[in-house]
């Protein structure tokens, strides 16, 4: 992700990258706090500073990427 960053020339272009890389990490931080570490919403409210709607929304997002991941088949199917 980094490596395709730095090739972007436009700088609107490559702050825009940089903002979606952002926040993919975000999201992934917040996937580790919620089922790997096993924080309530509220916990991982208060580890990462977000609102309510926020936390929710990720949550969302990152379950349903979970499970499209999960219903997509593998190379062995």
């Amino acid at each position: 992700m980094t490596v395709a960053q730095s090739r972007i020339e436009d700088p609107v272009a490559r702050f825009v990258e940089i903002s979606e890389v952002a926040d993919f990490f975000n999201t992934i931080s917040h996937v580790v706090l919620r089922y790997l570490c096993e924080f309530t919403p509220d916990e991982v409210q208060e580890a990462t500073g977000l609102s309510p709607a926020h936390v929710h929304t990720l949550d969302h997002h990152a379950r349903g990427a979970l499970e499209h991941l999960h219903d997509r088949p593998t190379a062995r199917e």
